[in-house]
């Protein structure tokens, strides 16, 4: 099994590291041969893959957008001051019983001292 699996050049790669044999590969990574073909045209072309497209900037927009974010701080401030104190009071049970189970743990853990 070793031998079928060990490295091989690829001389398709603009890398200088060695990489595993396409059929291997393939197999490995539980990819197609077209996926393969197209990884390499895009190494060959150098493409940069992080960027979905060009955007332009559609400024007739901002009236939108700024009533989008009027209307969530409305609705999210309210709901926030509502909410914050009764889910503190029901999470402070259980983080009081974590805390008692976590000082009963006999294994050593470092300690900075304050």
């Amino acid at each position: 099994m070793a031998n079928k699996v060990a490295p091989v050049p690829d001389s398709s790669s603009n890398y200088s590291h060695v990489t595993l044999d396409p059929k291997v590969r393939r197999r490995v990574n539980g990819e197609t041969e077209l996926q393969m073909i197209h990884a390499v045209k895009v190494k060959k072309e150098i493409l940069d893959t992080t960027v979905d497209g060009q955007w332009d900037i559609d400024q007739s927009l901002k009236k939108v957008d700024s009533l989008v974010l009027g209307y969530t701080g409305l609705y999210l401030i309210p709901k926030v001051l509502v909410w914050f104190l009764p889910i503190f009071i029901l999470l402070l049970p259980f983080s009081f019983i974590t805390k008692l189970y976590s000082m009963t743990l006999s294994a050593p853990t470092d300690v900075i001292k304050r």
